[in-house]
């Protein structure tokens, strides 16, 4: 077949043709189980029946409308949103990226204040595209380390920070770039506290820690902290592609009308909506937060029992079912997370960081946890 894809990252050639929970099969019928839910995205599983079922039904109803016409399905999925969140009488807008669910809490923050500067993390990822995208962007983006807050000398960290003309700090509370690394709970409470005391708004990133990922239904619930924005994709709609910013009617109505100019083709869809609230009622009636606290205990376990095992290893760190095992510059992750596809497994791998990334569905067999860690450690033996 002709090579006619344009690949921004680097690929296996395997062609898979069908996937269910965490089974992936190629065009050979050779099964791989999934510890990436694609990119993160199917905390559910492939090809979720209830899931699969919201897209035939609305399908057969409408799927697409005008930004200018409204539809209950939305709404419906809105109310299940701001449910989820806790945030109360607030507003959603439906879009189709994690990535753009970013960019609006950026542009809302933005237009609710009147500022334009915000406070974002330089060891996290935010978005693809546009400002939060952009480190380089200087005249928007105050960029901090967390690694390099100081509990015993706070004013460290901020001293620099001329907090009147901060909009907002966009937290992303675990995933670090694909590190999993996380921010200490007293530097997140007290940037948000000084944000909100200045009139700047809090915005969670909850784009990879979200739904259930790190075994609550978002990440900022970890910190004990109310984010006036809250910027979801990836779980939210389990590979189908819809994204969402949850806010608090105190930023709708600071927004409005304040030229935000944010609109495109799929924004508010009903067809997204439809999967949103099945994936939601999925997680309820499954109890899958419960169970993802669960696994990830197991996941954990297992993984720190290899840790002590191999000397190559330098570090476990995670939450719920998101997890890395960090290794020593000795060694190759990219070649390891090679020979673990070879064998059936597919686990993410950063070279840049020496990292691989567990992140499997939470319906995963807890089986195939232990499965999966007996051919690693097979595989690091091979190498060792």
């Amino acid at each position: 077949m002709t090579d006619n894809i344009f690949y921004t990252a680097p690929h296996f050639e395997q062609d898979i043709v069908k996937a269910k929970d965490e089974y992936m099969y190629d065009a050979s019928s050779k099964e791989y189980i999934d510890f990436e839910s694609g990119i993160w995205c199917c905390a559910l599983g492939h090809s979720n029946d209830r899931v699969n079922q919201a897209i035939k039904d609305q399908l057969d109803k409408v799927t697409h409308l005008h930004t200018k016409l409204v539809n209950y399905v939305s709404k419906k999925a809105a109310d299940d949103l701001l449910r989820i969140t806790g945030i109360k009488n607030g507003k959603v807008v439906f879009l189709t990226s994690g990535s753009e669910a970013v960019e609006m809490g950026l542009k809302l923050s933005f237009a609710a204040t009147g500022r334009k500067k915000a406070i974002m993390f330089s060891n996290s990822y935010y978005s693809a595209l546009g400002t939060t995208g952009n480190y380089k962007n200087e005249e928007c983006i105050i960029k901090k380390d967390f690694t390099s807050y100081d509990e015993k000398n706070p004013e460290s960290f901020f001293s620099e920070i001329d907090f009147s003309q901060v909009a907002c700090c966009i937290f992303e509370l675990g995933s670090a770039s694909g590190r999993v690394l996380f921010p200490h709970e007293k530097l997140v409470q007290q940037l948000s506290q000084r944000v909100k005391l200045s009139g700047g708004y809090v915005v969670s990133n909850e784009v990879t820690t979200g739904y259930g990922r790190t075994g609550r239904w978002f990440g900022f619930q970890h910190y004990d902290i109310i984010p006036d924005i809250v910027c979801m994709g990836k779980g939210i709609g389990n590979g189908y592609p819809v994204s969402a910013a949850a806010m608090t009617d105190e930023v709708a109505r600071a927004a409005d009308g304040k030229g935000l100019g944010h609109v495109q083709s799929h924004q508010n869809d009903p067809l997204g909506g439809a999967v949103v609230s099945a994936v939601i009622k999925e997680f309820e009636e499954k109890e899958l937060i419960r169970s993802s606290a669960v696994k990830g205990k197991l996941l954990s376990k297992e993984l720190m029992n290899l840790k002590e095992k191999f000397q190559c290893i330098k570090d476990v760190r995670g939450r719920g079912m998101m997890y890395a095992v960090e290794f020593e510059r000795t060694a190759d992750v990219a070649g390891i997370s090679a020979m673990m596809f070879e064998k059936g497994f597919l686990i993410g791998a950063n070279a840049v960081f020496n990292v691989l990334r567990f992140d499997p569905c939470l319906t995963i067999n807890a089986g195939n946890i232990l499965k999966m860690v007996k051919e690693l450690e097979n595989t690091l033996n091979q190498l060792v």
